[in-house]
């Protein structure tokens, strides 16, 4: 983009943010926005009526003058992102990625701005019973599902056995032999390789830094994650970024 289209971007950025502010009118906030795609990934039916609320909602922005053409733009850049958030959730990429061009296709060819109402509600349904599923393979005892649970909502922080046997209401001794025993891995063998796991999706299909991953998921520095990462995966985060990305057309 030449110099005087990006001058002409900033002054009708200017005047646009002007116009809303006159009216009053205020976007989502971005952690209102992102709530939802953070229980899709969790596999949480919470999403679904969020959804379609958001939807509905006026403070939506304007992508297009046509309404019916306006709505379809707003279902695609949905679309686009609980693909990703359902990625992060566990749901295979080819799976996540074939959804969302076929719920992109079916909104291309709705008629009606209810239909696209519809196709939300449908969308969210479809991705949550699917990344339900895929959490349910594995059927753990009582104890070893909250924990599971436990580290998959603090994953940010730094995770001990101290903390997590306490969540269950159990001796960590005892615990993590229960552990091993139904995981056939240590505890914390398990934390690390969650981390991991969710540092791969994150490198791969969002802009995060690698600064910015490390501290999302409780490591002390960029240099202990990467070191942690290597050894997991055999390649640093840059070399896994730089390989996956590309793959998948970020």
């Amino acid at each position: 983009m030449d110099s005087a289209s990006l001058e002409k971007m900033n002054r009708d950025l200017i005047k646009l943010t002007f116009v809303q502010n006159e009216l009053g009118f205020n976007h989502f906030s971005f952690d209102e926005e992102m709530l939802q795609f953070h229980y899709l990934k969790e596999g949480d039916q919470k999403c679904i009526p969020m959804a379609v609320n958001q939807f509905l909602s006026d403070r939506n922005g304007k992508l297009s003058d046509d309404p019916l053409r306006n709505a379809q733009y707003l279902f695609v850049s949905i679309v686009t992102t609980a693909c990703r958030y359902s990625i992060l959730g566990g749901l295979p990429s080819q799976d996540a990625y074939g959804l969302s061009d076929l719920y992109i296709q079916a909104a291309d060819k709705c008629s009606t701005i209810d239909e696209i109402h519809e196709l939300v509600e449908r969308l969210f349904t479809d991705y949550v019973k699917r990344i339900q599923a895929v959490k349910k393979q594995h059927t753990y005892s009582k104890p070893v599902t909250q924990a599971i649970e436990y580290i998959n909502r603090h994953l940010h922080e730094r995770l001990t056995q101290e903390d997590i046997s306490d969540a269950v209401g159990l001796s960590r001794t005892y615990f993590s032999t229960h552990f091993v025993d139904e995981v056939g891995m240590p505890i914390t063998e398990y934390i690390r390789k969650r981390k991991i796991d969710t540092a791969k999706g994150l490198l791969t299909y969002f802009d995060y830094s690698i600064l910015d991953v490390a501290e999302y998921l409780g490591y002390s520095s960029d240099s202990h994650f990467s070191s942690t990462f290597k050894k997991e995966t055999g390649m640093s985060p840059r070399e896994y970024r730089e390989r996956y990305s590309d793959v998948y057309g970020q």
